[in-house]
């Protein structure tokens, strides 16, 4: 989908502050519109805040001021109930992976189209269809320890991805996967805004960027400037 469409907004922060509990701000004057079928990098210095603005994307820490809007609503009139409902339509990728360990593979990748009850013909195509791609087809029955770091996060992926969720969140996804794998899913990331999926991923890696130039979210201390383009940045 050609970046300069103009697409239906999905996500507003409107001078957003965010802190844990009585500690300082790390979020600091947030403006930012996010539209569907887009692709953002976040990108900064360690301790940027990039991890903790996904996080207040995702409703899963919530605003210490400002306004937040998603899908049209605002996030202070939505009820446990809708915000479960709300977070069923984004997708996830943490640099932890946070897989269900008891679980297979294939089941952990199955998890959200089993919860948003999907049929399980459907669930054995995508699921299957999905871990194939991603090279991970004789690991399906395996459970996570058995996995490497590397293995882990594309799962992770996987599970974040297979629902075709409208906005996906993923935090250094690419960190620990080798370079042939880094190809499939930059292939996958930039396709799903085709598909309406609006993506923003966070990245140290200024060679991602070369070869896949889309906008870029910049910050530092806690601060978000205006939309820019990798070129410069990554000249330096």
């Amino acid at each position: 989908m050609d970046q300069g469409q103009s697409q239906a907004t999905i996500l507003q922060l409107h001078g957003v502050g965010m802190r844990y509990g009585s500690g300082e701000e790390v979020l600091r004057d947030i403006d930012l519109s996010i539209n569907a079928g887009s692709f953002h990098y976040l990108v900064g210095p360690s301790g940027a805040g990039k991890t903790s603005l996904l996080r207040v994307m995702s409703l899963s820490v919530p605003i210490s001021r400002g306004k937040l809007e998603i899908f049209g609503s605002d996030v202070r009139n939505l009820d446990r109930h809708d915000i479960v409902r709300v977070r069923r339509r984004i997708g996830v990728v943490s640099q932890e992976c946070r897989l269900l360990d008891h679980l297979t593979v294939f089941d952990n990748v199955a998890l959200p189209l089993r919860i948003g009850g999907a049929d399980e013909e459907r669930i054995a195509a995508h699921v299957s269809q999905m871990l194939a791609w991603l090279g991970l087809a004789d690991l399906m029955e395996a459970k996570p320890n058995r996995l490497s770091t590397g293995q882990r996060q594309l799962v992770a992926i996987a599970r974040a991805v297979v629902t075709r969720p409208d906005l996906l969140l993923a935090d250094e996804p690419t960190s620990n996967v080798d370079p042939a794998r880094v190809e499939r899913l930059m292939y996958l990331f930039t396709e799903l805004p085709k598909l309406g999926t609006a993506v923003v991923l966070a990245s140290h890696s200024r060679e991602l960027l070369r070869r896949w130039p889309y906008p870029v979210l910049w910050m530092e201390g806690g601060r978000l400037t205006q939309p820019t383009v990798w070129t410069s940045l990554a000249a330096e």
